[in-house]
């Protein structure tokens, strides 16, 4: 069971009720756990999840520690589905941009690899600076493009 769920993240990140669509939405979900337990353990992942069940009390500092767990892993959905948002394909190939419907006449593109590391890189800092603060054996990975934890 994941810390987070689709609400969840439509909630944190702003997204819109229909897209992305709640299937996508939830391999992201899976892949930000995997990671996340990487970086905390199984341990701390499971403490975590019982100190957000509804009927839990946990004390302020488990509970403290079970929310930034959360919002890391809500931040790591995104690291992973920033690229996979961006690219869209027709039965023709990939659309370069596009005009929408919905957005009166907006005009949509994909963004360029640099862009999209950027976005990327600010979700996954996001979240390692909130899980690294409980991580008591100082491991995991580096932000993206830092060669330190100061970041």
């Amino acid at each position: 069971m994941p810390l987070v769920n689709v609400t969840f993240l439509r909630e944190d990140h702003a997204l819109s009720d229909r897209q992305p669509e709640d299937a996508f939405l939830l391999k992201r979900v899976k892949e930000a756990g995997i990671e996340l337990k990487k970086w905390i353990g199984t341990t701390n992942y499971a403490a975590a999840l019982a100190a957000l069940e509804p009927n839990a009390t946990p004390t302020d500092e488990e509970l403290e520690k079970a929310e930034a767990f959360q919002l890391a892993e809500s931040a790591l959905v995104m690291y992973f589905a920033i690229p996979r948002l961006n690219l869209k394909v027709s039965d023709q190939g990939l659309i370069q941009s596009a005009n929408s419907k919905n957005f009166g006449d907006a005009t949509f593109r994909v963004a360029a690899p640099t862009e999209i590391k950027q976005l990327q890189k600010i979700y996954w800092n996001s979240a390692w600076k909130l899980a690294s603060a409980y991580i008591s054996t100082g491991t995991g990975p580096l932000p993206v493009g830092s060669t330190t934890t100061d970041e």
